[in-house]
């Protein structure tokens, strides 16, 4: 864990500009989910979403079905990622598609491409080496013949400077007895392990003879000889030869060994021996996390926007809190009962607030309203609008009179006074800077608790306008009761899909009992979908 955090400070000073002339990309993002630990859990599983390709982005679950999606090969590579922050890797090992006949009851989510792996940590960052004081320390002497240049040797002393510097009658023959008539010889001595010729003799060949009849003794003896078998031999060898024959069958290959076919992983992870724990469904306690593979290591690149203080936290999500209640309370109240598997991700919700609607009766809601051709037929009862009768001033001054009471007590009627804010609960607020030098980029979650009525959803998108004011990008409001109609918008995180150091945000579209993942570019607080799965699992 200090590891991470070191990565993430120094990481955090980084800029990370958009590049002007990207290379080929080959680039696969997926989600993976897990129950439990991250290191040892109890289920996992890894949903395709994106395949970035020759400038396109591609359905990563249908994307090259030889027959696997080809970002769902096993070996593939991918990186957890925490805001475009290494978090460790997952090795895929294998694959799955579900698929349910038409009417077919099944679990929910479950349905569609993915595949299952085994997790690593990330490595520990190596500690660089500590200096150490070496033992011999240099010092200086003085050369021979000009005492004006020292240089450097061991502290035990040069011998070959010392005699070097000793050696002053260089020049000068030697006293000798016997004078010195042979000529200089300065050739360099001989290497005692190179190879020399010279003429063969008769003793190297009588020698040379010896050795080879030796060598084909040996030879002979150990050389195979050829012999008749007996009748009995013979069939015991055809018995043996029946015994060993078993039928075999090559495989033609797989569909997946395509030369052609683009590769993603770019390391060998370590396979574990133990099956992964597979994850089925949408469990409440499920967690879930960017996943990306690119055939080329990049450098990483952090989009998450640290706060400066508390302070500053607090008066971000006062202003997201206004717009969720502002989008809530024109999305309106839905009585009813909130479904269980429709709030799954979710704690219950509490019983202390009372909604305002939680009495009110209406009619079941029979899905959107329908547009049905033709001219609607004339009514039978005409409408008469009758006029004003004329005003004294004494009715004047009784009704001014009426209009200054409370409303409470008008007519001798009670009204019911406006209901309390409503209560948000499981709030999640997350700040961003997708590009370098973009604004600050703001996304809140949160859900209503409420008692008679169904569990409202709520997501706001918000970028600072440069002068300190947040201008909302995108609003998502829905309810327990209708996800199949307006989907509940999950974030899941920021992420590069294009490997051009520019993140959008991933969210889930969670439905009743399907899903779907789209991305969202987000500039100038206006947003822009740009990829959206098919009904996925």
């Amino acid at each position: 864990m200090t590891g991470l955090a070191v990565a993430a400070i120094t990481c955090l000073g980084q800029t990370h500009k958009v590049a002007s002339n990207p290379d080929t990309v080959v680039r696969a993002v997926g989600v993976y989910e897990w129950t439990g630990d991250l290191a040892k859990p109890t289920g996992t599983r890894f949903m395709p979403i994106t395949v970035f390709i020759d400038g396109d982005l591609e359905d990563a679950g249908i994307y090259k079905p030889q027959p696997i999606p080809f970002a769902l090969d096993p070996g593939n590579v991918y990186e957890l990622q925490d805001a475009g922050l290494s978090k460790g890797t997952v090795v895929l090992e294998s694959a799955l598609h579900a698929k349910l006949p038409d009417g077919a009851p099944g679990p929910a989510f479950d349905d569609g491409w993915m595949a299952y792996g085994s997790y690593k940590a990330p490595s520990a960052p190596k500690k660089a080496a500590a200096l150490k004081p070496s033992k011999n320390m240099p010092v200086i002497s003085i050369t021979g013949g000009d005492s004006s240049k020292p240089h450097l040797s061991n502290k035990t002393g040069d011998k070959g400077s010392e005699t070097s510097g000793k050696d002053t009658n260089a020049g000068q023959q030697p006293p000798s007895s016997k004078p010195d008539t042979s000529a200089k010889d300065d050739s360099p001595a001989p290497d005692p392990d190179r190879p020399t010729m010279h003429r063969r003799t008769s003793d190297d060949d009588t020698a040379s003879s010896n050795d080879s009849k030796t060598s084909s003794a040996d030879s002979d003896a150990e050389r195979p000889t050829l012999k008749r078998r007996s009748p009995e031999e013979e069939k015991d060898a055809k018995d043996e030869k029946k015994k060993k024959e078993v039928a075999t069958v090559t495989s033609a290959g797989s569909l997946n060994d395509d030369p052609d076919r683009p590769r993603l992983h770019h390391g060998g992870g370590e396979k574990e021996d133990t099956e992964q724990p597979k994850l089925m469904g949408v469990p409440k306690d499920m967690h879930q996390m960017v996943a990306v593979s690119d055939a080329k290591n990049r450098d990483p690149h952090p989009f998450a926007r640290p706060w400066e203080d508390a302070n500053e936290h607090a008066a971000i999500l006062s202003k997201m809190q206004a717009f969720a209640r502002a989008k809530l309370a024109a999305y309106g109240v839905v009585p009813g009962v909130t479904p269980a598997a429709a709030i799954s991700g979710m704690p219950a919700a509490g019983s202390g607030a009372t909604s305002a609607a939680a009495t009110t009766t209406t009619a079941p809601d029979t899905g959107p309203p329908t547009l049905k051709r033709g001219i609607p037929a004339k009514s039978s009862v005409t409408t008469v609008t009758p006029s004003p009768a004329p005003t004294s001033a004494r009715t004047a001054g009784a009704a001014k009179t009426q209009a200054a009471r409370p409303r409470s007590t008008i007519r001798g009627k009670h009204v019911p006074a406006a209901p309390p804010p409503v209560t948000l609960a499981d709030e999640i607020l997350k700040g961003y800077t997708l590009s370098y030098g973009g604004a600050a980029t703001y996304v809140y979650m949160a859900h209503t608790v409420e008692t008679g009525s169904v569990m409202r959803y709520v997501t706001i998108v918000a970028q600072d306008n440069g002068m300190g004011e947040l201008k909302v990008a995108l609003a998502s409001a829905t309810d327990a009761a209708h996800l199949d109609r307006t989907p509940w918008m999950r974030l899941i995180d920021a992420v590069d899909v294009e490997a051009s150091n520019r993140a959008s945000l991933l969210f889930e579209l969670r439905g009743q009992n399907s899903r779907q993942f789209a991305l969202y570019r987000v500039i100038a607080a206006k947003p822009e979908q740009i990829f959206t799965t098919g009904n996925a699992a």
